[in-house]
């Protein structure tokens, strides 16, 4: 397990240092550079105060912690920041926070607090699952309307694989499940049109994203080389930021992050099984399962896989808000490893 959490580690500070390689590259900006940088600095603060707090304090608070992002969502949706016609930040006058992207990790709290208190219960209807599903629904609704399609697709994906590993009937799992995608599908045809346009339009940045990935050819233009990232892709510190991983460092870099990240996720599954706990087992579950889907959905947008929407690289691009959470993620999966190794007995306290 310790030379795990060392590889772990080591390769999140491979991802940051890459990252700020890239953002350099493609951002022009060292205004964005400096801005980037900060948060880094601010990321690893967050790591280590959820590396040395112990992850079952976060079991009795889960509630109102779910409950505070719920406000902030709604916040969102009153007073937030309208940009390219999606309302997503919400500024604090200090800083500006993305709340959709806290409600990932919010929600993996509660879900996974929520599956040990019901114990037994939770595998029936109305006595536990129905009311998980209920905190997904919400938090997914309140996302959906900012609109925010990617990001609650997500959240779904994360929420209803944490209730198929917290014992739920598959039979719940399979009616709940159609419901949600129909629903989205619903959304996408009568409320979103311009996500049904990325649906079967393909975009600019994708095109351009892919030309990117192309011209990088096997071991790529060089660091700083890039392209596509001269006015032609929007934004490429950001949503796609593994086009530009792609031209530069060629396929060989961007094969070669891409397998790292299931690395990663083979680790997350590792520390989950080791856990001394299920609330441990349950948290270590959900946030590799945030990180990989993340990666994927990324990866996806910039092969033309999937179509284009806002998603960050985890760990490399340019976000704030989703470099904290990531941050924090990772300091929590180092926790539960830590006291798996160090054979401590976790104690979790009165909800």
């Amino acid at each position: 397990m310790k030379l795990l959490t060392k590889i772990y580690i080591i390769t999140v500070i491979i991802y940051l240092i890459l990252g700020m390689v890239l953002v350099l590259s493609s951002a022009n900006s060292q205004v964005l550079f400096k801005s980037h940088l900060l948060k880094i600095f601010m990321a690893g603060g967050v790591f280590v105060l959820f590396l040395i707090v112990p992850y079952n304090k976060f079991y009795s608070i889960s509630k109102p912690l779910m409950f505070g992002i719920v406000f902030l969502l709604l916040l969102t949706l009153i007073f937030g920041e309208r940009y390219n016609g999606a309302t997503r930040w919400l500024n604090l006058w200090i800083i500006s926070i993305q709340p959709s992207e806290l409600a990932k990790l919010g929600l993996i709290f509660h879900l996974s607090a929520m599956i040990i208190r019901k114990g037994d219960r939770f595998r029936e209807l109305d006595k536990g699952y129905l009311f998980a599903v209920i905190w997904i629904a919400v938090t997914s609704l309140l996302v959906i309307i900012q609109p925010n399609v990617s990001t609650t697709i997500m959240i779904l994906l994360v929420g209803f694989s944490m209730l198929y590993i917290g014992g739920s009937k598959l039979k719940h799992l399979f009616v709940t499940g159609f419901l949600a995608v129909t629903s989205i599908g619903l959304a996408i045809l009568v409320a979103f049109p311009h996500a049904l346009k990325r649906l079967t339009e393909e975009s600019d940045q994708a095109r351009q994203a892919i030309i990117a990935l192309g011209s990088g050819g096997f071991f790529g233009l060089g660091a700083g080389q890039s392209r596509q990232s001269d006015y032609f892709i929007p934004e490429p510190y950001g949503d796609f930021i593994y086009a530009i991983l792609g031209e530069e460092y060629g396929f060989l870099g961007a094969a070669t992050i891409l397998i790292s990240y299931f690395l990663l996720f083979a680790i997350g599954m590792i520390i989950a099984k080791k856990a001394r706990d299920k609330y441990g087992q349950l948290l270590a579950f959900g946030i590799s399962m945030m990180v990989i889907t993340n990666a994927f959905v990324h990866i996806a947008v910039t092969l033309g896989l999937t179509p284009t929407t806002g998603v960050t690289l985890p760990f490399i691009s340019f976000g704030g808000t989703s470099m904290m959470v990531f941050a924090a993620g990772a300091g929590i999966l180092m926790n539960i490893a830590v006291l798996g190794r160090k054979n401590l007995k976790v104690t979790l306290e009165p909800a």
